[in-house]
């Protein structure tokens, strides 16, 4: 198996995907300011939707709990990550 050949499809391939998330993020910008609720398409529809989030101040956390309270309220989970980043090339 060619893994250089594997790494460089997949360098390219994020690339790719790096190109398309903004593409994308512009696009859901512009219908997100379009003032319309429902979008239709000629091939999909689109909902502009607003909804809340909740999340959880880690600096109050911090400040309210014990170290000990932080390390019984945690939870540590193993993971595996591939990182791709592109070369440096020698200067000539």
């Amino acid at each position: 198996m060619d893994y250089a050949a594997i790494v460089d499809e997949l360098g390219a391939l994020k690339a790719q995907i790096a190109d398309l998330t903004t593409k994308e993020g512009k696009l859901k910008k512009a219908l997100s300011e379009s003032g319309y609720a429902e979008i239709s398409g000629t091939l999909f529809d689109a909902t502009v939707t607003w909804t809340e989030r909740a999340t959880l101040d880690q600096g109050m956390v911090r400040a309210i709990l014990t170290e000990e309270q932080q390390r019984d309220c945690t939870r540590v989970t193993e993971i595996k990550a591939v990182r791709v980043v592109a070369r440096k090339r020698a200067a000539a």
